[in-house]
């Protein structure tokens, strides 16, 4: 017998499917020239890096490429703050 407040049924049992609707990312050119270093981005020479750990992680590599763009830029010495 469940005990008070327990939820059960045979429902419990089913597998939980979760629906992903496909998005495709929107074409947007990098700035030629970072404003913060004055350097130019450099995303070809992380292309490699990218496809790597996407594949690893199962992940489109153009949200990687997209999260690097808006986070640093590209720029290796780039800090969060």
């Amino acid at each position: 017998m469940p005990r008070a407040g327990a939820i059960a049924g045979p429902w419990l049992q089913l597998p939980i499917v979760l629906y992903i609707k496909s998005v495709e990312p929107q074409s947007v050119e990098p700035p030629a020239v970072s404003s913060k270093s004055g350097t130019a981005a450099r995303p070809d020479f992380y292309r490699p890096l990218i496809r790597d750990a996407a594949e690893r992680h199962a992940l489109a590599p153009a949200l990687v490429e997209s999260v690097i763009r808006v986070e640093s830029n590209f720029q290796p010495r780039a800090v969060s703050r």
